[in-house]
């Protein structure tokens, strides 16, 4: 999450093959993550699981979204 920020604005003032491919495989690692969440915030009757996994997947798929536009659809 917090990485992915920092490297596309590294990326965009000086590309470096090493920070590209960083960038690629983190872009690449969210939508597994993405359907491990579920699995790992299980519990639908706590409230807090529900929250928690609404908003990590919502800045999951945000921060991606701004990295690599069509990487989730």
């Amino acid at each position: 999450m917090t990485r992915l920020p920092v490297l596309q604005q590294e990326h965009d003032a000086v590309p470096d093959a090493s920070q590209a491919l960083e960038l690629e495989e983190l872009a690449r690692t969210v939508p597994k993550l993405l359907g491990l969440l579920p699995d790992v915030l299980r519990d639908r009757s706590d409230a807090r699981h529900n929250a928690a996994l609404a908003e990590m997947i919502t800045r999951l798929m945000l921060t991606v979204d701004k990295v690599q536009p069509l990487a989730l659809v």
